[in-house]
């Protein structure tokens, strides 16, 4: 009997993920904590998204507060798929709802923390063994095979992948079945409806959705998988009536046989869980306050490595997203690319290749070989390799002539060009690749991101944009590592003659044949480099490659070495004689126009640009006496003119100009700017020939130089009509 002044137990805290009806497990969690709210326990959910049919409460800053006060230690249950104790609380239960470090989570426990289990054969073994806690998280009145009229006439069969990215490829002769995702069907009772006419659900791996189907009376054959070794995890529990674990004929008899007696069992279950309930909580009270073990401090990560880590959490592989690619890739995709990665190697590279193999074979997409030229026979530890060609090669020399041969003759739809050290971080790389080739049709070559991972250091990223054909005219920015399709490949020309440039020059010869839309960049594909110098190639090879691509082009341009190690400098050749008009408009700028006319001055002697002063209301005397004064200097006599502009703001005043000059080109300058290369105008300007070009604005230093250049020049439109300049505080213009 409760007692009147009895002091509060301890909360709830419960670890969990947001609310998804799919999701056997997340619904356990959340059901636990609903649960014990029913018997008068406290319990809250660290996640904002809930089911509003249960009692799940969100963990809050003004909860944890009051339990503090109060002194009501709480008490935090995590999933197996959470690693360690990240809320560093002083009580910690572990429920495993699944094999231990599967889909995430450490594989062994702490010995503080008291360990509970979904089924028996979960059970860790320094775990009491009475400590199982089976949740009947299948709603039974909703999934059952009471009352069915289609019991006598069930049709067809359901398949349920799940997770498992290959099932209907190792199992084609289950194609003609019904797939269930995990937004198909949209309901429960949708769900339920058709499990009670169907013959047969088969999926692989222990999963709710086949005890849902032997509730309804439909037999679940759980075929072996990455996921299942053929133990179920609640099989202790439940038994095995209705349920085959293979396709042989026996099994599948016997589900049949036994599927109507599942009912009867989960209804004991039902009834017991309450009693192992009232058992979970004691224990879980009586747990003592343990502080939690100090954190390491020997590394600190700086800002930055914590970023990296955290992005690439959100880019791993989790319950929810391998099981939305595996939908998609059954539902959604057309086809399924087969990937041909190709890799020359001088004899000292071969720990390399090792690295690389063994990080494709991580990879959950299996349509992918590796051939890999060398002068030197394959090391012995992976020369059995299946999905690894090795081609020893007589000369290192023919490895171009070979390359090109085997792109030629290669059965895949894809090819990777791949240099010697590079390797793929993730175990889903192929597999988002491939997702992403067949949402996005007409990419032709796909680059990711990289990151330097040298021993003893953090990650250094190198993260890129989309494309962007000025960066790449700038710098072989898209990297070394490419995939490219076969035949867009081929159509344009093979690999080319320039070794140590063969992804710069294939990514020109592409957009040149295909356009900027047929290059992709996927961030989620990065590559580990074992050094930065590793991830640049030959610039010289790559200024040759780029000065081919800009004669394709039919731009007049010198391809210099950039200011910058591993960039390039293109000067665009500007027009013999061009008509330029400078507009700058001045108020009470002496100070800032003196400076940039006497560097105009010095730096181009020769110059006879016209200058346009937009004069917004100069009112100073000596500011007026100085504006004068420029129409009677030797050197800006007859060039230097002024445009009343009074009670217009700069950027209105600059549109008056606009429509004043008649020049070609117009040079917009702000006042405040400072010349500091002698041929800037000339670079301006042979940028600004280019057809696809009708503005440029080079970047401007840096608050606090002393030099910084803000200039927008642009030519006349080619239709009737004038350009306008935004008003103030419209926003910032991207590149034009």
């Amino acid at each position: 009997m409760p007692q009147l002044y009895e002091s509060l137990r301890r909360p709830y805290y419960i670890e969990t993920p947001p609310y998804r009806r799919s999701s056997a497990g997340i619904r356990v969690m959340h059901m636990l904590c609903h649960v014990l709210n029913r018997l008068g326990e406290e319990a809250y959910v660290f996640t904002s998204e809930v089911n509003p049919d249960l009692n799940t409460p969100t963990v809050t800053e003004d909860v944890v507060r009051r339990h503090l006060q109060a002194g009501r230690e709480p008490i935090v249950v995590y999933p197996e798929i959470v690693s360690g104790n990240p809320r560093r609380a002083k009580s910690v239960v572990r429920y495993v709802l699944n094999v231990p470090g599967l889909i995430g989570g450490d594989k062994t426990f702490a010995d503080t923390e008291l360990i509970y289990a979904y089924g028996q054969n979960l059970l860790p073994a320094n775990a009491p063994p009475d400590n199982v806690l089976f949740f009947p998280s299948v709603d039974s009145s909703l999934f059952n095979n009471r009352d069915n009229p289609l019991d006598a006439q069930r049709q067809g069969i359901l398949v349920y992948p799940g997770r498992h990215l290959n099932a209907l490829k190792e199992h084609p002769e289950l194609a003609h079945g019904t797939v269930i995702t995990s937004t198909w069907p949209a309901s429960r009772s949708e769900l339920a409806a058709l499990m009670r006419r169907s013959e047969m659900l088969y999926c692989f791996e222990s999963t709710a959705i086949a005890l849902e189907a032997v509730l309804c009376g439909c037999p679940a054959v759980v075929l072996r998988s990455p996921l299942f070794d053929g133990n179920a995890i609640s099989s202790a529990e439940l038994g095995r009536e209705g349920m085959a674990f293979s396709d042989a004929p026996e099994e599948i008899d016997y589900a049949r046989r036994t599927v109507g007696q599942m009912q009867a069992t989960y209804q004991r279950l039902e009834e017991a869980f309450w009693v192992k309930l009232q058992q979970f909580i004691r224990d879980s009270q009586a747990l003592p306050l343990i502080e939690p073990a100090p954190q390491a401090a020997v590394y600190q990560p700086s800002a930055a490595d914590v970023a990296f880590v955290q992005w690439r959490q959100a880019q791993s592989l989790n319950e929810f997203t391998a099981q939305a690619l595996a939908e998609r890739m059954m539902v959604d995709w057309p086809h399924k690319p087969r990937f041909h990665l190709l890799l020359n190697s001088t004899p000292n590279e071969q720990n390399a290749v090792q690295a690389l193999l063994a990080s494709l074979d991580a990879q959950l997409y299996p349509e992918w070989i590796l051939t890999v030229l060398s002068t030197a026979d394959a090391p012995g530890a992976i020369a059995a390799n299946p999905r690894l060609q090795w081609l020893c090669l007589r000369e290192a020399s023919s490895a171009p002539i070979v390359l090109q041969a085997l792109a030629e003759a290669s059965p895949a739809d894809w090819l990777g060009l791949l240099p010697a050290g590079v390797t793929l971080a993730e175990p889903q790389s192929l597999q988002v690749l491939a997702d992403q080739l067949n949402a996005q049709p007409a990419w032709r070559l796909v680059y990711g991101d990289d990151a330097v991972q040298q021993a003893g250091h953090s990650p250094d990223p190198h993260f890129k944009p989309d494309f962007n054909l000025d960066l790449l005219r700038s710098s072989a920015y898209i990297g070394r590592a490419v995939f490219v399709e076969k035949q867009a490949l081929l159509a344009c020309g093979g690999l080319g003659a320039q070794a140590g440039a063969t992804a710069y020059d294939l990514a020109l010869r592409l957009h040149d044949q295909a356009g900027a839309a047929a290059i992709g960049h996927l961030s989620e594909l990065l590559w580990l480099w074992p050094s930065a110098e590793s991830r640049h190639g030959d610039g010289q090879a790559e200024r040759t490659d780029l000065a081919e691509h800009l004669a394709r082009q039919r731009l007049a341009a010198e391809v210099l070495p950039g200011l910058s190690p591993h960039t390039h400098q293109v000067r665009y050749a500007a027009p013999e004689a061009s008509d330029l008009t400078a507009l700058i408009a001045v108020r009470h700028d002496r100070q800032y126009l003196q400076p940039l006319l006497a560097s105009w001055q010095q730096l181009r002697p020769d110059d006879r640009t016209t200058i346009l002063l937009l004069d917004l209301g100069c009112e100073d005397p000596d500011e007026k006496a100085y504006l004068d004064s420029l129409a009677q200097d030797a050197f800006w006599q007859g060039r230097v003119h002024r445009l009343d502009a009074r009670g217009l703001n700069p950027a209105q005043a600059l549109n008056l100009g606009l429509r004043h000059s008649s020049a070609e080109h117009l040079l917009c300058l702000d006042v405040r700017s400072h010349l500091i290369q002698a041929d800037c105008l000339e670079r301006l300007l042979g940028i600004a020939q280019r057809p696809e070009v009708g503005a440029v604005a080079p970047p401007t230093g840096q608050p606090g130089q002393l030099t910084a250049h803000r200039k927008l020049l642009g030519g006349r439109p080619a239709r009737p009509g004038r350009p306008r300049f935004p008003r103030p505080g419209a926003g910032r213009a991207g590149p034009a």
